[in-house]
């Protein structure tokens, strides 16, 4: 007698997610992470994927139907006094009913980000967040080598200085040494060597390197590369 096989799992799915602006429960899709695995990751984290198949990055984002609020799941739920109103104001008042919870085309999926990036400003949210959405954004720009990026590349830059300076990033993806290392990587990306080598010094002489031993040697690599960079200018 045989034995069935048992049926793949699909490679996305529907998530059932809740708006933190409205509390309209919706779906949006999401993609297996191991049915994705990135062929290349660049310095600053981008990963890239078979043309043609899943890219995890495109699905980052959820996009409310009823208000417009866009978000990540590594928004915090709360909102600062009158940001909600705000944002009413600013984005559900303007808001033509769309549902971002099917399969995207790059189009719908650079809008959800460019929402949520202004979401995200108007709620207050974490800087390190901030940054983290506006990085995303750039490496989808990056795909379609778009000069987009490096407006992206510098917004993301901006953010995360802004959260090394006011140590936000705690309760975030991003330790404080990610924040180092990346706004290194993006002065460096952007050709501003002085400063892309300050940030991969202080790397260095961090008290959690030896906890972090992958973002240490990471820096050492660009730290050399940025030196050589710098002198051949």
């Amino acid at each position: 007698m045989s034995v069935p096989t048992k049926e793949p799992r699909p490679a996305m799915y529907a998530q059932s997610v809740t708006c933190p602006l409205c509390d309209h429960r919706f779906k949006t899709m999401k993609v297996r992470s191991r049915r994705a695995t990135p062929q290349t990751i660049d310095s600053d984290f981008c990963p890239h994927y078979e043309a043609g198949g899943l890219n995890p990055n495109h699905y980052h984002i959820s996009v409310c139907p009823e208000c417009g609020f866009a978000f990540s799941q590594d928004f915090t739920d709360d909102f600062p006094p009158q940001a909600k109103e705000e944002i009413r104001k600013q984005i559900s008042a303007k808001w033509e009913r769309r549902d971002f919870g099917r399969i995207r085309d790059l189009k719908q999926v650079i809008e959800s980000y460019k929402l949520a990036i202004y979401s995200a400003a108007l709620k207050g949210e974490k800087h390190a967040i901030q940054g983290e959405i506006c990085l995303r954004l750039a490496w989808l720009y990056r795909e379609e080598r778009s000069e987009e990026e490096v407006r992206f590349l510098r917004l993301a830059l901006a953010q995360l200085e802004d959260s090394y300076r006011h140590s936000d990033f705690g309760g975030t993806p991003l330790s404080e040494m990610k924040v180092l290392y990346l706004a290194g990587e993006l002065h460096r990306r952007l050709g501003q060597y002085p400063q892309a080598i300050a940030y991969f010094a202080k790397i260095a002489e961090h008290p959690n390197r030896s906890h972090e031993r992958g973002i240490l040697n990471l820096a050492r690599q660009q730290w050399r590369a940025t030196a050589e960079a710098n002198r051949a200018q």
